[in-house]
């Protein structure tokens, strides 16, 4: 989960494991509109997000002359970027990564440049602080000994391709 401020106010996090950050995901046919970062901020770019999401909040405080469209999840989008109902889908690196490995959505790609930068860490119930704790221990663990990394390379396997 996303560290926030809200966030911290509903549970304890662990110490981060990975740093990430909201990207522009978009249709193969945009790419020459969009192959440059800051091209997001443009006046009257259709952009779709995920209510409740860092992405949602990104939008709502960062383009402020963008069109934003809420959608259910990422498959909504998807299916709005390819009936051009938007332009972009702003959500998190994992979701992009995940493009870059589907057949399915092959259609499909992101910038791969973060718009934002964001930890990501466990979450438990405020009151397991004992839980925090031996998640703490471990991560610092799986870090020195290099079990998180593995870990990450195994399921994180992303190679960007340019054809």
């Amino acid at each position: 989960m996303s560290i926030t401020p809200e966030r911290e106010q509903q549970v304890t996090f662990t110490d981060p494991y990975l740093q990430v950050g909201q990207m522009a995901i978009m249709h193969r046919d945009k790419v020459g509109l969009f192959s440059q970062p800051w091209s997001v901020f443009r006046e009257g770019v259709r952009v779709g997000v995920e209510p409740g999401t860092t992405g949602a909040a990104f939008a709502e405080r960062e383009l402020k002359d963008a069109l934003v469209s809420y959608f259910e999840n990422s498959a909504a989008a998807f299916d709005g970027l390819r009936r051009d109902q938007i332009d972009l889908y702003i959500h998190d690196a994992p979701t992009s990564w995940q493009l870059a490995n589907s057949r399915q959505n092959d259609d499909l790609l992101s910038l791969y440049a973060p718009l934002t930068e964001e930890q990501l860490a466990w979450a438990v119930r405020p009151s397991d602080v004992d839980l925090a704790r031996e998640l703490n221990r471990a991560l610092r663990g799986m870090k020195a000994n290099g079990t998180l990394q593995y870990i990450l390379n195994r399921w994180i396997p992303v190679r960007i391709e340019v054809r």
